[in-house]
């Protein structure tokens, strides 16, 4: 699996989603912040967008406003592959689904990836 060298990994090539939605609140709406931070966790997906390209991610890991997650398609645009890990702020959330609702925890890389190789070619 690709993981990107630079922590970061192109945070701020990130399109602002609660940025946007402040810009023109009568035509864009996303989830305020606060709601984000109360409700996005392992094993959720996310819509983020980057290079012009809104992609799925599949969230493994969310420390303060930080998300660790996996691409979950394939990408025409944006400089990542599906199932690379990658780095972004809450902040950058377009679109949020909440993980079904799991009888038992397992903390793998197969678990992480379930979901994710779905979507790739």
């Amino acid at each position: 699996m690709a993981v990107c060298k630079n922590w970061r990994c192109g945070m701020t090539d990130f399109i602002d989603a609660q940025a946007q939605a402040e810009k023109s609140p009568d035509t864009f709406s996303v989830y305020h912040l606060e709601d984000l931070r109360a409700f996005v966790g392992r094993g959720d997906f996310v819509k983020v967008c980057h290079s012009e390209e809104r992609f799925w991610v599949k969230v493994t890991k969310v420390e303060k406003d930080v998300v660790t997650g996996l691409v979950s398609n394939d990408l025409i645009r944006a400089e990542f592959d599906c199932g690379q890990q990658i780095k972004f702020e809450l902040r950058h959330v377009f679109d949020y689904i909440a993980k079904e609702q799991e009888t038992e925890t397992v903390d793998s890389e197969e678990e992480n990836l379930r979901g994710v190789h779905s979507f790739c070619n």
